[in-house]
């Protein structure tokens, strides 16, 4: 299997050079990179019928390691000792109606030192001979592109939610409730008024309760409104998390007159929650 077009990844000598290939319209004045992973293992998870053929397993794995090694941010050692990460790779391949093939790869990326993995699944390009090299560099593309986003300025992760790739919008969302970036607020809220990803707006919601500022709260129940009851349960327990005078006024209105006996239960034990942490 040859190696395929690199994509983004020679970019990455640039300041977010992978971002803005995943359509964000960064800043170039960046300020800090992440320290580079250096890896020795590529641990492949093959099909039964590919895995069988040990040259082409070996053949994959030497392509995954070039790959790599173009990478300004990784580098390729052959000694186990100074290996900070590993990196995975699953080859995904199932019929889908009509016979059709359903390709994917997931890839991770594992320090050894902290046990943080970040992973991202990556869908083939066009050309069918050198599809699962295509597929690992898309995923491998958004792994970097998160690498860099754990360690950028505020106002790029935030800019990082009108990304293009739903991926990259995701970690973002993420990386906002994990680093208590308060200026995603208003964001994160908007993201509840406006996304249609039912994902997106789930990660949100935890964003907002790890950010735990009581002005979510608003969004937070509008989310609610003629909404499914595990829909319900997930603001109830959000709002219950946040506290304050309006998530309690909420919770005693569905605890008493919610039609479904789940939701008032829910309520019901958010309340208790609150009263334990003295109405916070």
């Amino acid at each position: 299997m040859g190696v395929a077009r690199d994509r983004c990844h020679r970019s990455t000598g640039l300041c977010f050079g992978l971002v803005l290939g995943l359509g964000l319209g960064l800043g170039s004045g960046c300020t800090a990179r992440p320290e580079k992973a250096t890896v020795q293992r590529v641990v492949l998870s093959l099909p039964p019928s590919m895995d069988r053929d040990s040259a082409a397993r070996e053949r994959l794995r030497e392509d995954v390691r070039s790959q790599l090694a173009i990478d300004d941010l990784t580098e390729i050692t052959d000694e186990a000792d100074s290996a900070t990460h590993i990196v995975k790779v699953e080859v995904i391949e199932e019929l889908g109606a009509n016979d059709v093939a359903k390709r994917a790869v997931a890839v991770e990326l594992k320090s050894l030192s902290e046990g943080m993995v970040l992973e991202s699944i990556g869908a083939p390009g066009d050309n069918p001979k050198n599809w699962i090299l295509e597929a690992f560099q898309d995923a491998w593309s958004v792994v970097t592109t998160r690498r860099m986003l754990r360690v950028a300025r505020e106002r790029d992760v935030i800019a990082a939610l009108k990304s293009s790739d739903l991926r990259v919008r995701a970690a973002a969302i993420g990386l906002i409730g994990d680093r208590k970036i308060e200026a995603g607020l208003e964001p994160l809220c908007r993201i509840l008024e406006d996304e249609d990803n039912e994902l997106l707006v789930l990660r949100a919601v935890g964003a907002l309760i790890a950010l735990g500022d009581p002005r979510a709260t608003d969004s937070l129940i509008a989310l609610a409104r003629n909404k499914a009851p595990g829909v319900v349960l997930q603001v109830v327990f959000a709002v219950g998390s946040i506290g304050g005078a309006t998530a309690r006024g909420y919770l005693v209105t569905l605890a008493s007159g919610h039609p479904v006996e789940a939701v008032r239960r829910g309520a019901k034990d958010a309340l208790d929650a609150l009263e334990r942490r003295g109405g916070r």
